[in-house]
């Protein structure tokens, strides 16, 4: 693996190992799907971590989505484990289904590297995809993008924290998403 360094303690005997906690890159290319022509009438796929509160946040983008960008149909999907890439079975059957893709949500080290991950591969299957990351792993989801081969990739970035808000909060957190989201799909940084 790259990234190690073997370092030698006092006693001759005794060597420790340490791997570097980003990993290496596989050095794919990356180039992003086509993003779409507008929302009107478009069908966007909402893909659920279950965190605590994703659901929440995905039911308010849904609402949003629907009355003030003209999206026509959502489909809410469920991965299978929240720390874990959604399969890629999943993500190209959601590629053939719809217009774009929503991934949510990150508020914590594992979820916000996978939910960038899970963009990042659905954008290989050629449809474009958004991340929500929570501000506090800004830094995580950047060295992620990176290490997919996807320097710069664009996320949606709200405040933190998303599992412990009420209603109210969360539908603000939804707006803001859903402006950024909107910012992205239309080929904005």
């Amino acid at each position: 693996m790259s990234g190690t360094a073997t370092i030698e303690r006092t006693t001759p005997d005794l060597e420790a190992t340490f791997y570097d906690p980003a990993g290496s890159s596989d050095e794919r290319s990356f180039t992003p799907a086509p993003r779409p022509r507008g929302t009107q009438g478009a069908t966007v796929a909402l893909l659920s971590n279950q965190k605590r509160n994703a659901d929440k946040l995905l039911a308010a983008i849904d609402r949003i989505l629907r009355e003030e960008h003209g999206v026509a149909t959502t489909m809410t999907e469920v991965k299978t484990a929240m720390s874990l890439p959604a399969p890629a079975d999943q993500l190209h059957s959601l590629a053939q289904r719809a217009d774009a893709l929503i991934v949510a949500v990150g508020d914590c080290g594992s979820c916000s590297a996978t939910s960038v991950m899970d963009a990042i591969a659905a954008e290989r299957f050629g449809i474009p995809a958004v991340p929500i990351v929570t501000d506090s792993f800004r830094i995580g989801a950047e060295t992620v993008a990176e290490i997919q081969g996807a320097p710069g990739f664009p996320v949606a970035y709200v405040q933190h924290p998303i599992a412990t808000l009420s209603d109210d909060e969360i539908t603000a957190r939804a707006r803001d998403a859903v402006a950024a989201a909107m910012r992205i799909l239309a080929g904005e940084r």
